[in-house]
């Protein structure tokens, strides 16, 4: 039979146990936090899978405030719904704010926001973040506890009355960056109520902010909004930020008189293309197509400069790229 000294020191060393392994948990979440302000998704994502394990298992605050927030913002911004769901799901996110926001769960509310909009669900995201506006305060805006990502998913999503006491929090905010924040957030607003010039104007303040920060998601966002496009790609692509590098593309791709982006082939360009990455000759194809020589030289022409190749040769790899990236 086990004396109680026993028991009791079996007890301790298992808490002693438990213990470190969930303070090792929120060091990997610190740098995991560490990476996704500097852009660097792939680490902070690898980061993430080590300590998610530990979280799942925890029952401290710290640990599940962290991780909440990582992975639901590093989801939703690498279009990773799969990810945000599991983050949810292994934290028990939707028992802790089923019907309010625990006090010590407090920073974690924007990133449930967005995963609530995520799913369409936006009167709750919006009920969540209203509790936040109800007790914010300036003392609680600490760039440790990712608030000002709260106060950014307000802009974007919460309640029109939320919107003035989120940005006065901002305003009344001691931090370097405050300032850079503050235009994110008045570009957000501006932007969600149709005023491009205005949200373009705060943007191309706080890009300077985010830069020297470090805050470098927010600088592609604030790069995009100021109109400096070509800058926000290169930013998004190292993201690996896949719908807003789609839509910067889109929107810097030259478009042809029939609304089609210009570097895309028409059907008919598109047949061609498949016939000379098979190997047939223009004889060959004119007769498969029962067109001319001139007009399959025609064609060949026009996806040679849409496909930047200057041989028959290079034609297969860039139809293939070029189908893979409209799929």
């Amino acid at each position: 039979m086990m004396r109680a000294g026993e028991s009791f020191g079996e007890a301790a060393a298992i808490a002693h146990t438990r213990w470190a392994t969930t303070e090792r948990a929120i060091g990997i979440a610190h740098q995991a936090e560490a990476e996704l302000i500097r852009g660097n998704f792939r680490r902070a994502r690898e980061l993430v899978d080590e300590a998610l394990g530990d979280a799942r298992l925890s029952d401290h605050p710290i640990l599940i405030t962290i991780m909440g927030r990582i992975g639901i913002f590093l989801g939703v911004r690498t279009d990773d719904a799969s990810l945000v769901k599991e983050v949810v799901g292994a934290l028990d996110l939707e028992s802790l704010f089923h019907d309010r926001t625990p006090e010590r769960y407090f920073a974690l509310s924007g990133a449930f926001a967005q995963f609530l909009a995520s799913q369409e669900r936006l009167d709750e995201a919006r009920s969540v973040l209203h509790r936040v506006v109800q007790r914010i305060s300036e003392k609680r805006l600490r760039s440790t506890d990712w608030s000002v990502c709260t106060m950014m998913s307000i802009a974007i999503l919460g309640d029109e009355s939320d919107i003035a006491p989120a940005r006065k929090t901002i305003h009344e905010w001691f931090a370097p960056y405050a300032p850079a924040l503050l235009g994110l957030f008045d570009t957000l607003v501006a932007d969600r109520f149709g005023n491009a010039a205005e949200a373009a104007r705060h943007a191309e303040q706080s890009i300077e902010g985010f830069r020297t920060y470090e805050f470098r998601f927010e600088e592609a966002m604030a790069l995009a909004f100021a109109g400096r496009k070509k800058e926000a790609l290169k930013l998004f692509e190292t993201f690996g930020s896949h719908s807003i590098v789609q839509r910067l593309r889109d929107e810097l791709t030259p478009k042809n008189r029939q609304g089609r982006a210009a570097h895309i082939l028409t059907s008919r360009e598109r047949d061609v293309a498949t016939l000379v990455a098979d190997g047939l000759t223009n004889r060959e194809i004119s007769n498969r197509l029962s067109v001319s020589e001139k007009t399959v030289e025609t064609h060949l022409a026009s996806i040679f400069a849409k496909l930047g190749v200057r041989n028959r040769s290079d034609v297969a790899s860039q139809l293939e790229a070029q189908t893979a990236a409209a799929g």
